[in-house]
Formats: structure tokens, C-alpha cells, sequence
């Protein structure tokens, strides 16, 4: 059940009167003021106004107006909280059309009677644990770990989930921020155990992969040879009011980072090798490796959290 005492403000954009007296219905028991908007200057005005709108539920089949317009002008307006689209009949067209937009569910009001209030429940717990994350974060003065894993990719999700769980300290709440920030942790830990303790150059990766084999398979034939059996990863992780810190070291013989293709430039773009290092470069404030290249440090500043 979604929490008493707060009354969420909802906006419903439809066109279609019966549509919307249907949702109002389904959502008449909960917390919330309902807000009505029969086209996109009205979706637009609501969102300007002092209004403060939650949650955003879009009948996408309404004819008055164009759903995706409305969406690029409610991203453009830097819209902070979620919407619902409904849609009756999805497909891969919509599907395409729709995915620049992150923060986006999607359920059909005819065949999933439930399936707005269940989302909006959903959307609602997950504000109210944000919330309460970013206020228990001003408490956090410091924090810092050590982990020393071995060359299994088994421990890289769990481990860049670890890392990441308290960034609400350092402003980082959005969700697709975070996704992007465990996937540059997660292209570090490879490297470090591919490229690193097991000295797998791209090449043979390459020929390896094209032959058929897995990349796990891969991992664990080489790290049972004598030479990288004992080799582990170490990641220092250290966090402050002001930074979040990685520093990623493998056993590895190192490698030359200063030579890694800029895979931005058009002569590159088709390289597949730097492609992981440029991508984190694009999430962190700050990616820099030592002098031998077997240990990279990532940074991320304090952002402002609107």
C-alpha cells in the first residue's frame, strides 16, 4: 500500500473523456490529487504552473494530440519525476520511438486494470527510499573498503553494485547515472582481469571469441595456469562528502594507456579495442592510470541535487 499523510499530484493527459474517468476510477482510493489535461498545451501549462506534478499518465491512442511531441517537450522541461504511457497496442515501431525517454513505464489500460495503481505504488516506494537515503547520507562523514577478488566475472555485478549503493552521498541519484557509472566500474574489473592478470591481449580475445568459446570459459582456462593462478584484483573505494574514489590494480604486466585509441574520432569509430576505457571516461569526472597502466583511478565530484 502506498503511504498515507501526502497527497502526490497526478496529471492525466487524455483526450478521450471516457479513458480518463476510467483511470480516475482505478486511482479514486489513493493519495492523490488528479489533474486533467486534454492536449499538449494543457500537459505543458500544468508542468509550468505552480502545480508541482508528480507523476505524468499519458494515453498514447488519444487523437487531440501528438504523445510523442508531448514527451520531448516534457524532457526537454528537465522533468524530474516518472511517467506512464498507455498504450493498447505496443510494438516494435512504438518501442523504438519511445526509448529516449529513461524515466518511462508502459501498461495498457484495457488489459491491465491494475497495472497503474501497481506502478505508481512502485515508482511511489522507490521515491520515498531515495528520499529517505539522501537525508540518512548528510550522516556519512566517510567511508572506505579494500576488496581482493580473484579473476572470476561472477563477483563483478555484485561487487560494482556494492561500490555504488551509497553514491546518493555524493548527489548521484539518478538512475541511469548510476547504470552508467556501474558499467565503467564493471569495464575496469574486466580489463583488469582479461587484459591484466591474465595478459589475454584483444587479439586473442578476438580469435577466441569468433572460434566459439565463451567469455567465461575464456577466464577460467587461463586462470588456472600456473603463471595467473594466484593473481587477484584489488579495488580501494573510498568515499567523502565531497568524491567518490575507485582505484582498480591488477598483478598484470601493465600496458602502454598512453596508445589507446580515441574511439570518438571518425577514423576510429569502428574499433571495437578502447571502446570500454572511452565510455568510462564519458561517467567519470576523472580516469587516470599509473605510470606501468596495471592500476586506473576513478573519480566521480559532488553533483547538486536539484
Amino acid at each position: 500500500m502506498i503511504a498515507v499523510g501526502r497527497s502526490y499530484k497526478i496529471l492525466i493527459v487524455s483526450s478521450n473523456f471516457d479513458r480518463s474517468e476510467k483511470i480516475k476510477r482505478l486511482l479514486a482510493n489513493k493519495p492523490f490529487i488528479l489533474i486533467d489535461a486534454k492536449d499538449e498545451d494543457e500537459a505543458v501549462n500544468a508542468l509550468a504552473s505552480a502545480n508541482k506534478i508528480f507523476y505524468i499518465i499519458i494515453d498514447y491512442d488519444s487523437s487531440n494530440y501528438n504523445s510523442l511531441a508531448l514527451l520531448k517537450k516534457i524532457k526537454k522541461r528537465n522533468f524530474k519525476g516518472g511517467v506512464l504511457l498507455l498504450i493498447e497496442n505496443l510494438n516494435d515501431s512504438i518501442r523504438k520511438k519511445i526509448k529516449f525517454f529513461e524515466s518511462l513505464s508502459v501498461t495498457s489500460l484495457d488489459r491491465e486494470r491494475d497495472g497503474i495503481a501497481y506502478i505508481l505504488d512502485n515508482y511511489i516506494r522507490s521515491f520515498r527510499k531515495t528520499k529517505i537515503n539522501i537525508e540518512v547520507s548528510r550522516f556519512v562523514k566517510f567511508e572506505k573498503k579494500l576488496y581482493v577478488i580473484p579473476n572470476s566475472l561472477k563477483y563483478m555485478k555484485p561487487i560494482s553494485e556494492h561500490l555504488t549503493r551509497d553514491l546518493v552521498q555524493v548527489g548521484i541519484v539518478d538512475k541511469n547515472f548510476l547504470f552508467n557509472v556501474k558499467f565503467g566500474i564493471q569495464e575496469m574489473i574486466i580489463n583488469a582481469i582479461e587484459h591484466g592478470n591474465l595478459e589475454i591481449t584483444y587479439e586473442q580475445k578476438s580469435e577466441m571469441l569468433r572460434n566459439g568459446l565463451d567469455l567465461n570459459e575464456i577466464i577460467k582456462k587461463y586462470s588456472a595456469l600456473p603463471k595467473f593462478k594466484n593473481r587477484k584484483v584489488y579495488i580501494k573505494y573510498l568515499l567523502t562528502k565531497k568524491r567518490a574514489l575507485y582505484i582498480i590494480k591488477d598483478q598484470g604486466n601493465g600496458f602502454n594507456w598512453r596508445e589507446t585509441p580515441d574511439c570518438s574520432k571518425s577514423e576510429n569509430h569502428l574499433l571495437e579495442h578502447g571502446r570500454g576505457i572511452m565510455m568510462t571516461k564519458n561517467y567519470f569526472d576523472e580516469v587516470r592510470y599509473n605510470d606501468k597502466g596495471n592500476e586506473v583511478t576513478l573519480v566521480l565530484n559532488k553533483k547538486l541535487i536539484e
